[in-house]
């Protein structure tokens, strides 16, 4: 992911969950995730600045977003974001196509 800083938090391998905090700048003006999908639940606060979903869904600072096992995306950033991350289970790249 081209744009973006992430420090590791927690790892917990034997639970698949990783905890991940975007580091400053976080995710860079214009910046934008690979497709991926998530084998297990996936949830992130929103901290600072804007993200938006690839079905145009947005979410700013102050939001909570849960994803459901199995849930398909990439995201991207207009202004920049600082977000916390939680997933658990494995994480695999998909063609943009798939979503």
């Amino acid at each position: 992911m081209s744009g973006c800083r992430w420090r590791v938090c927690q790892t917990n391998r034997s639970g698949g969950r990783i905890s991940t905090l975007t580091r400053k700048p976080g995710m860079a003006p214009g910046a934008r995730s690979n497709p991926h999908i998530h084998h297990g639940l996936e949830e992130f606060f929103v901290l600072e600045g804007d993200l938006t979903d690839y079905d145009v869904y947005s979410y700013r600072s102050g939001d909570f977003v849960s994803l459901a096992a199995g849930s398909a995306h990439c995201f991207s950033t207009e202004a920049g974001c600082l977000l916390v991350v939680t997933h658990r289970g494995a994480t695999q790249s998909i063609q943009e196509d798939v979503l």
